[in-house]
């Protein structure tokens, strides 16, 4: 059993390594047992994500299903009853979940978001943007705060639930700035707010056009506008969060904060290239990354 455990492990680490290179290189730092309890985590997130981003209209009520067995097999943990699905890291997942003693709640909330993409609407407004990144993505911070809190009994504080919240809010808007053409390309979703679109006189088919390189002109310059009032509520999310930092242990305050800096910079590399957001997905090369991982030392040595 150990053995088949060890081998779960593994593969969390695999899926992490694999699909998120800020996440895997500031995650690394943590002490092994921490560091692997957070790719276990980050198996079902991405398998979920998965699911609902390669579900059609043809198979739809097919991912549903996977959701939902993901959902019943999760909420079957406490009674010991073994999971219906197949999937290789679910026994690392099943074991983090007992060791640090982590709650359905964040993954429900995860479950609900994905069912929201599942059945995708535009997204309004702002106050409807924050409440789907947090499903989505504010999940994940909740889930990883029982690994990396500095004491047990902070768990309690619904402040620092909601900083742990706010910073996965603040990687998720960063997500959706840096993937617009990817989303509109390959999902055809558009998650920039309708009503915010509406007020810089864009619309779908101008984004459509963005993508095609009509990146010109009046219209152009509006949604450089747009973009950069996400990227500062995005940063707001981000310097909400640093306030809290002092509450995660502090093994593992070097590895969040490196987290939190990196995601950050991808929209520094965004207006680098001059907003194209469109033509392929910007990220942090490794030798920005070596410099804010320096950064983050000296911030976290003088909290």
């Amino acid at each position: 059993m150990a053995n088949n455990l060890d081998k779960s492990f593994k593969i969390s680490v695999d899926i992490l390594r694999e699909n998120s290179k800020s996440f895997y290189k500031a995650f690394k730092m943590l002490d092994e047992k921490k560091f692997l309890a957070v790719a276990a985590l980050y198996g079902f997130f991405r398998t979920i994500d998965d699911i609902t981003d390669e579900s059609t209209d043809l198979n739809r009520e097919d991912s549903l299903k996977k959701i939902n067995l993901l959902r019943d097999d999760l909420l079957a943990i406490p009674e010991g009853d073994g999971p219906r699905n197949n999937y290789p890291w679910w026994d690392a997942f099943e074991a983090t979940i007992r060791t640090y003693q982590i709650d359905s709640q964040a993954f429900l909330m995860q479950i609900e978001g994905q069912k929201m993409d599942l059945d995708f609407r535009d997204i309004e407004s702002i106050e409807d943007l924050i409440t789907y990144s947090s499903l989505v993505a504010g999940s994940v911070g909740r889930s990883m705060l029982p690994i990396i809190i500095r004491k047990k009994e902070d768990l309690t504080r619904p402040d620092l639930l909601a900083a742990c919240e706010n910073l996965g809010i603040a990687m998720q808007i960063t997500n959706i700035l840096r993937d617009v053409g990817e989303d509109l390309r390959d999902r055809d979703r558009v998650y920039l707010p309708s009503d915010l679109l509406g007020k810089y006189g864009l619309d779908k088919e101008k984004l459509i056009a963005f993508n095609e390189g009509k990146k010109e002109g009046e219209a152009f310059r509006a949604f450089i506008n747009l973009w950069e009032d996400l990227a500062r509520l995005s940063e707001s999310y981000y310097d909400s969060f640093n306030d809290y930092l002092k509450y995660i242990g502090e093994d593992s305050r070097l590895p969040v904060y490196t987290a939190s800096l990196i995601y950050r910079a991808i929209m520094d590399e965004i207006r680098q290239a001059s907003y194209d957001c469109f033509s392929k997905r910007q990220f942090v090369p490794n030798h920005k990354k070596v410099l804010l991982i320096k950064k983050a030392k000296t911030y976290v040595k003088n909290l």
